[in-house]
């Protein structure tokens, strides 16, 4: 237990009593910000853990696996890609998607990105997971069907 005993001036008095307000709230700041940040590097779904965090292929891989744990997967490609500023419709309902994992790619507009691919299965009768990482966070993605007519589904619907 500390006790500070302070005798003296009422300008010392007010001074220690800032100072211990001023370390109070850096304190709580810290605890805040220490859970803000985990809340936004990690999710709980179908109650495992997915990791958000991507540094490298291998982070690509172990995300892919959380979403397609029983295919086949083809080694990640990517490239760099630009949020646009403007969305248009396309951008409007890929973005609606997203919203429903927890991300809105609004808050990303003008970021380059880098846009990862996974194959899974036969390049024709497969699937492709695209996921879209921004400032090493996974902030979305798609699970599209190969065929000529496929379909798309967001991550939330992998879950």
């Amino acid at each position: 237990m500390l006790i500070i005993s302070v005798s003296g001036s009422g300008l010392m008095k007010r001074s220690v009593a800032a100072l211990a307000a001023v370390a109070v709230l850096a304190l709580i700041i810290a605890i805040s910000s220490y859970y803000f940040n985990r809340a936004h590097t990690e999710r709980k779904i179908n109650g495992k853990t997915l990791g958000l965090s991507v540094r490298d292929d291998k982070d690509i891989v172990r995300i892919a696996e959380f979403f397609l744990p029983d295919e086949k997967l083809s080694a990640p490609e990517h490239t760099s890609v630009t949020v646009p500023y403007n969305f248009n419709r396309i951008y409007d309902e890929y973005n609606e998607l997203q919203k429903a994992f927890g991300t809105d790619l609004y808050d990303y507009r003008g970021m380059v990105c880098e846009k990862y691919t996974v194959r899974a299965g036969d390049f024709y009768d497969g699937s492709t997971l695209t996921l879209l990482v921004c400032d090493g966070l996974l902030i979305g993605g798609d699970l599209s069907d190969n065929a000529f007519d496929g379909s798309v589904t967001g991550l939330s619907g992998l879950m």
